[in-house]
């Protein structure tokens, strides 16, 4: 896919989201992804929020998806489990600049695996490598007056927009492998 008006021109690891916080201290990495609006014209919409995080412990890769997943029915949704996500406005020829903490610990439960294989702890803190994927759209998410559970409104969001991906190397400031994104196949 050509043509992307949203290119992800830098993603890093920031410095100690929480410098003067004694109970959170050390426990997060900030992650910066640079976003920029090519559009001559038009005003784009990204989501601003992590939905989904993986870690490849083999290849030392943090994956962040600031886009919602298509539901395998893995998990149970319900109209309590979705909240809209916060979504900024980038003007045309503007760049942005999320910013978010991510937990250097965390658990991650694969819904598919037998009961007691199902759970993984997770230490993010030798990461070597980011790779995020960003939704946008000319038009802010919302969702319909059809959809009224939980997994309906998940539903639509995860086919909300396109993607684009950007890549970094952790501890290399400004060697982004983003090339300005490219297109993610849904």
């Amino acid at each position: 896919m050509k043509g992307h008006k949203l290119q992800i021109t830098d993603v890093s690891i920031g410095p100690e989201p929480f410098p003067d916080d004694d109970d959170l201290r050390g426990r997060y990495h900030e992650v910066r992804v640079t976003v920029r609006n090519a559009s001559k014209d038009t005003t784009l919409y990204v989501n601003e929020e992590v939905r989904h995080r993986r870690y490849d412990v083999a290849t030392k890769t943090l994956s962040l998806g600031f886009h919602e997943e298509e539901y395998d029915g893995g998990s149970r949704i319900t109209s309590r489990g979705f909240h809209e996500p916060p979504q900024t406005a980038i003007e045309p020829g503007s760049e942005v600049v999320l910013v978010v903490p991510v937990v250097k610990r965390f658990v991650n439960i694969d819904t598919h695996a037998r009961r007691g294989e199902n759970v993984e702890d997770l230490d993010t803190t030798g990461v070597e490598h980011v790779v995020c994927r960003v939704a946008y759209d000319e038009a802010p998410f919302r969702p319909s007056g059809a959809a009224r559970s939980g997994l309906e409104k998940h539903q639509e969001f995860a086919k909300w927009g396109r993607r684009v991906e950007g890549r970094c190397r952790v501890g290399r400031p400004g060697d982004s492998e983003s090339g300005g994104g490219h297109a993610i196949a849904r």
